[in-house]
């Protein structure tokens, strides 16, 4: 059983994505998640090495599971509750450095320096923010119950983020491995004989390359690098087509000889 507190009323982004973390690396274990701001609890909570407590309860303490930040400390004077954990994880070798460093940038800094006030100022209002979406979970003159079940949807979707991001960095790390087995087709195209979403960022630091080629679904894809720069040509041969997108960035064809074809006859 993995206890954890944590404070009740109103949630933030900082302490769900905090405890979702904790969910997410130590996997299928029971939980039991107290909200409260119960000073008799809190400090027999904070003094149990035991029990995680997270953004509440004024100190940090890795080795007593204490994450809390709003008290005056050098060693918390950048980083909100769930910066705190992640930075933990690591350090006890539940999260190793490369996937912790991957989930720090990709999404733990953001929400860290949101919670913190450093990104709200510059954040898209045409997408709401993340930390916004998750606050709307919230649901306010509710019963403290009903409270407590629109806390636990909103951590059940972050953990789901916080899987998604994980699984994001196992596949990074496949793709990096296999990417360097492409083919050169010409100057400027090459042909994988394998796929994965994560190739196309590895693909734009070979500074040459406009177009590259990929099986996918049983089919063959030609795809261009940056369409608006360099688009892929118009289909005049419809012997082997199977779709070409008008914004000529993708075009798929059922056999790789045509594939490759198309894209040298250019």
């Amino acid at each position: 059983m993995i206890n954890i507190v944590t404070h009740n009323g109103t949630f933030h982004s900082d302490e769900v994505f905090a405890i979702a973390l904790i969910k997410s690396v130590f996997g299928d274990d029971k939980y039991n998640i107290c909200r409260t701001r119960d000073i008799e609890i809190l400090e027999k909570s904070k003094s149990d090495p035991h029990v995680f407590v997270i953004d509440l309860g004024g100190e940090f303490n890795n080795d007593m599971l204490n994450f809390d930040h709003h008290q005056q400390h050098e060693s918390v004077n950048d980083k909100s509750a769930v910066m705190l954990v992640l930075e933990y994880l690591i350090s006890v070798d539940k999260l190793n450095v490369a996937e912790g460093d991957y989930l720090r940038k990709n999404i733990i800094s953001f929400i860290s320096n949101w919670d913190l006030g450093l990104e709200q100022s510059t954040a898209n209002y045409f997408h709401k923010p993340l930390p916004k979406i998750i606050s709307a979970f919230n649901r306010f003159n509710l019963s403290g119950v009903e409270e407590d079940l629109q806390f636990d949807k909103a951590l059940e979707f972050v953990v789901q983020i916080i899987e998604n991001e994980r699984n994001a960095f196992l596949e990074l790390q496949k793709a990096k491995q296999n990417f360097n087995s492409y083919n050169t087709v010409s100057n400027d195209v090459i042909l994988f004989n394998d796929y994965s979403p994560q190739y196309l960022g590895m693909i734009k630091d070979l500074k040459n390359i406009k177009f590259y080629i990929h099986p996918m679904d049983n089919n063959w894809t030609v795809k261009a690098v940056d369409s608006n720069k360099a688009p892929l040509p118009k289909v005049i041969n419809r012997d082997n087509l199977v779709f070409a997108h008008k914004s000529r960035f993708i075009t798929v064809f059922d056999d790789k000889k045509a594939a490759i074809n198309f894209i040298l006859s250019a």
